[in-house]
């Protein structure tokens, strides 16, 4: 046969021969076995490696998906036995079901989530070190009231639809997470939680995960889109993770509590859990006044970066530790498996929460915030293209334009700052003007990457003018390809350059309100700039 006519067959039977069809065909699950709990049985298996997920049956009758080999199948009768079972999924087939028959054990309690060693970053730390983990992340289950949290809880036992939010920064978002659900959330230590509180409670898998964090943001961000990103879903139960972002700046701890008090006065009375997810000791500053908030609205706290300092010896970017240059690959955002640990910890205290079984008959918010003016940012107007827009005289250069920012790495169901502005016109330089009468004032706007063509880059001027006061006026100039934080109302500080990502300027904050007129240009023509939200607080 000639050798160039044989050549070119090879590859063609190559791609016959490992189609991929034939070679991701998923194995069966070996190794299944059983333990029965309290009203419930868990399952465990042998990892299978071509597998993307398991399917649970109960019987004939598929019960739920697991992305884990081991899975825990509640509401089950103590006096019967149960024919259940396992197969393995990819994208091209599904195994055979694996059975095996258990009863539940009313005296077993027994939950491979948390009491197993499941990653090598949580056999590389050990079970001695993992429930000192465990332990010290715990801030204040003993101590805290239940009764809105008790409803989440006995709401999802029974049927009824519950919905758990997520609002924080990177490490909520999921950051460095390399694997996505079906709905594309990032495989993080919120994705988690909310898998094993499902799994656990929800008896008709009918509860919803909303993940509404954004990399790069704080509270002062958070106060302006919480209306429209979290608190319009009505959630139900909602953990706020925010200070390994925030400063200890005024705007910062006020923001934080007006945040948090915002949730607690919703009509639907949500449970409101505070996560501390800071990974330098820096941030102990942070948690330092998160956590008298927290005490003083009488609601459970979890700090993970108590949880790793107990067993690390040295937490920092050097990452010198062992267990830390595991558990993170830049000396902040978690792995894959560093998520997982930071899951356990806060799963833990939700078991301890919930074991309690503590009847708290009652919950009122304090009538006053922690410290006078702190609930300051509580009553903010959100604006943008389509929302209040009678404040708005005039936008200048700038057009109503789609200005999505899509939440957890622009691949989650929830999109922020969608209706904002852009000048993208290179002609023109006219002033976007606002009028409203208020006592503050907060614009978010889209901090360009310079390496990217087409963002925005230019000097942003603001300007804010009390109509009823000449000298009352603040003008504020920034880059518009910078990521930009205030300490003070005249203090902006450069934190780098922009990679996307929304920055919160803050023009007014005055005890009583007045008439404002806002007024926003370039330094010049050819500038350009994106205008995401605005808010204020009348």
């Amino acid at each position: 046969m000639n050798k160039n006519r044989l050549l070119a067959i090879l590859p063609i039977f190559f791609l016959v021969s490992c189609s991929p069809s034939r070679a991701a065909k998923v194995d069966d699950v070996t190794n299944l076995k059983a333990a029965g709990i309290n009203n419930g049985v868990v399952l465990k298996w042998n990892a299978v490696e071509n597998a993307d997920r398991y399917l649970i049956y109960k019987g004939n009758e598929l019960y739920r998906e697991t992305d884990n080999n081991f899975f825990t199948i509640n509401f089950l009768d103590e006096n019967e036995q149960y024919h259940l079972g396992v197969a393995a999924k990819n994208k091209n087939s599904v195994s055979k079901i694996t059975y095996i028959d258990a009863s539940p054990d009313a005296e077993n309690d027994y939950d491979p989530f948390i009491d197993d060693l499941n990653t090598g970053l949580e056999r590389l730390i050990g079970q001695s070190k993992i429930n000192t983990f465990l332990n010290m992340g715990d801030v204040n289950t003993s101590s805290t009231n239940l009764y809105r949290f008790n409803n989440v809880i006995n709401n999802m036992k029974n049927g009824v639809s519950q919905t758990i939010a997520y609002i924080g920064g990177s490490i909520t978002v999921g950051e460095k997470s390399v694997a996505v659900d079906d709905n594309n959330h990032q495989k993080g230590y919120a994705y988690y939680s909310y898998k094993w509180l499902a799994e656990h409670y929800d008896r008709d898998n009918n509860s919803k995960f909303i993940n509404a964090s954004i990399s790069g943001t704080d509270t002062c961000i958070a106060t302006v889109r919480l209306e429209k990103d979290v608190l319009q879903y009505n959630p139900n139960l909602v953990f706020v993770e925010f200070v390994a972002n925030n400063s200890g700046s005024s705007f910062d701890m006020r923001t934080y509590e007006s945040l948090v008090r915002r949730i607690l006065l919703q009509e639907n009375n949500p449970a409101v859990i505070l996560l501390f997810s800071g990974v330098d000791y820096s941030s102990s500053n942070q948690e330092g006044y998160a956590r008298p908030i927290g005490n003083y609205y009488n609601i459970p706290m979890y700090s993970n970066l108590n949880a790793l300092t107990s067993i690390c010896e040295n937490i920092s970017q050097s990452r010198t530790d062992t267990i830390f240059s595991r558990y993170t690959e830049d000396g902040v955002h978690p792995t894959d498996q560093g998520h997982k640990l930071y899951a356990k910890g806060l799963v833990s205290v939700l078991k301890k929460l919930i074991n309690q079984n503590k009847d708290d008959t009652s919950y009122a918010v304090p009538e006053n915030p922690w410290r006078e003016g702190y609930d300051c940012f509580v009553n903010l107007t959100y604006i943008n293209n389509n929302t209040n827009t009678s404040y708005i005289q005039s936008t200048g250069s700038f057009v109503a334009s789609d200005t999505s920012h899509r939440v957890l790495k622009d691949t989650a169901d929830v999109e922020a700052f969608q209706n904002g502005w852009k000048k993208t016109d290179k002609n023109s330089n006219n002033s976007f003007v606002i009028k409203v009468r208020c006592k503050s004032f907060f614009i978010i706007y889209f901090a360009g990457n310079p390496e990217v063509p087409g963002d925005p880059e230019g000097t942003i001027n603001a300007s804010i003018q009390n109509d009823n006061v000449a000298s009352d006026k603040l003008t504020l100039s920034w880059a518009a390809n910078k990521t930009q934080k205030q300490s003070t109302l005249t203090s902006i500080n450069d934190n780098g350059k922009g990679w996307g990502n929304p920055c919160c300027i803050i023009m007014l904050d005055k005890d009583v309100s007045d008439d404002y007129t806002l007024s926003i240009k370039m330094n010049a023509n050819n500038e350009t700039a994106t205008l995401l939200a605005f808010g204020f607080v009348a």
